[in-house]
């Protein structure tokens, strides 16, 4: 179910820019590579051997496309390249190569998440259909009549990681309550699907029980997909914003 972390290299010319992309990965669980031209990539390509390729069509001393040529050139190279341009022009000037995907900024969440599935997750023979974040909080637990305190992992529109080193049996039905920005506690119904014991690769992913949420109101999903969001662009919106306007100008 858990996967090694994976290293994407991002190359822009735009700092601003770059920096939003960096944070934004990290925060979505990715080990990031970063570089602010088309030579320091191609260094960092062959130096650090990236899952996963994204760049800028437009950038000084060697532009994306000029990159792209060449890393397709070798037939030895193991990762997929997205490229990502403000300019639908120079995408499509990529198109007539073998990219895994293509994104125009501003770059919205849900279309990096789409892209990432399909060029990480789909090789490796699964999916995930929500955005995920790392959410090391306080939750409230509620199984067989008896209330629990205890803390979460990670936290998706699908449903919870919770750790518990004696994890509740995968079909347990309980309820949880998480307090999203410190407002009061949105209670969902959820089901035990996978639990992972206290010496079962204790190192990687903490004894505990993935639950999938169920029959949640219509309500409570704006309220989490408006939390997952905002976790994952907080404070760092701007930078792209700023930087597409910069593109344009």
């Amino acid at each position: 179910m858990e996967y090694e972390r994976k290293k994407i290299l991002v190359a822009d010319d735009n700092q601003s820019f770059l920096m939003y992309m960096g944070i934004l990965l990290r925060r979505m669980g990715f080990k990031v590579i970063l570089a602010e031209n088309g030579v320091e990539a191609l260094k960092l390509i062959k130096l650090m051997h990236p899952d996963l390729v994204m760049l800028d069509c437009m950038m000084p001393v060697l532009d994306g496309i000029s990159v792209l040529r060449h890393v397709k050139s070798d037939q030895r190279a193991p990762f997929n390249i997205v490229m990502m341009s403000s300019d639908p022009d120079s995408l499509h000037s990529s198109e007539k190569f073998d990219c895994c995907g293509f994104l125009r900024k501003p770059v919205p969440i849900e279309e990096l998440h789409e892209v990432l599935q399909n060029c990480i997750f789909k090789p490796m023979g699964f999916t995930r259909r929500h955005l995920r974040i790392p959410f090391n909080e306080k939750v409230l637990v509620i199984a067989g009549g008896k209330t629990q305190e205890l803390f979460a992992e990670s936290l998706s529109e699908g449903g919870i990681y919770i750790r518990k080193k004696e994890p509740f049996p995968v079909s347990t039905d309980l309820e949880v309550s998480i307090f999203l920005n410190g407002a009061s506690p949105v209670t969902f119904s959820g089901r035990v699907i996978y639990v992972k014991g206290l010496f079962a690769d204790l190192f990687r992913v903490p004894p505990g029980m993935a639950v999938e949420f169920r029959n949640v109101s219509p309500s409570s999903v704006i309220a989490l997909r408006s939390f997952i969001k905002e976790y994952l662009a907080r404070d760092i919106w701007e930078e792209q914003e700023e930087t597409y306007i910069e593109k344009r100008g």
